[in-house]
């Protein structure tokens, strides 16, 4: 996106629960630091590897960078997602599926005097097609394996973007099991995240005398390790909302 036009686009500012105070032009947010709403987008093949874009740098800040496939910002009005999906066609030329992982807040400096303050909403999605990078906005594109990316931005930090470093070590493909859209590894080894547990779903619960050839007992504990029937129920960890902020 060219710099007129950024100095001629919203952004929409929230508060620290994601809730609308209002809108304001993108490039000032920026230099103010205001907390706005964002959007990262992760996009693996079915390899396993993940997509990098490589900013081009005529890009108002981080220029010539490495990052995750696509990010941007809701447009007043925009639902999130769709801007999500909207900007991933934008930018790379295709359109996929995506399903939302995470949410977190951080505040960071960039270069040319501005900051990045955001409510970011992450997302995930699997493509193996044809991908057409907007030479306005990209300068090169790449896959790699998520063991040898982890390794080229501990070796080469200062190749990638601020945001990609903060949201990467705790993003964990091999461990990506989604339970109600969520994450249940996310961020956990470098960022103090509060955790909350909540039950599973009635209709996911285990019960005696199933299909699955269950039969109960006449005492009233279930076979699988003499353990009670209630033992059966699992929680399961759930992220609420995290801040972030880089180490200074």
């Amino acid at each position: 996106m060219g710099y007129n036009n950024c100095m001629e686009e919203k952004v929409i500012l929230v508060d620290e629960h994601d809730q609308e105070i209002g809108e304001a032009e993108k490039m000032q947010v920026h230099k103010e630091a205001r907390l706005h709403r964002s959007f990262t987008i992760f996009i693996f093949n079915s390899k396993g590897e993940t997509l990098l874009q490589q900013r081009a740098k005529t890009k108002y800040h981080s220029g010539g960078l490495w990052s995750n496939a696509t990010c941007g910002h809701p447009r007043p009005g925009e639902a999130t997602r769709k801007a999500a999906q909207r900007r991933l066609k934008e930018e790379m030329g295709f359109d996929c599926g995506l399903e939302e992982v995470l949410q977190f807040t951080y505040k960071v400096k960039l270069d040319k005097g501005l900051w990045e303050h955001e409510f970011d909403h992450t997302f995930r999605g699997t493509y193996d097609g044809e991908i057409k990078p907007n030479l306005e906005e990209v300068d090169d594109f790449k896959w790699l394996e998520w063991k040898d990316l982890l390794g080229d931005v501990k070796e080469h930090p200062e190749q990638y973007t601020e945001w990609f470093k903060i949201v990467l070590p705790g993003f964990d493909p091999p461990h990506h099991d989604l339970v109600g859209g969520l994450t249940k590894r996310v961020l956990k080894s470098r960022l103090k995240i509060p955790w909350q547990r909540r039950k599973l779903p009635q209709k996911n619960i285990l019960k005696r005398g199933t299909s699955r050839g269950v039969k109960p007992s006449p005492s009233g504990r279930s076979p699988v390790g003499g353990q009670r029937k209630e033992n059966l129920k699992r929680n399961f960890l759930f992220p609420k909302m995290f801040t972030a902020r880089k180490s200074r």
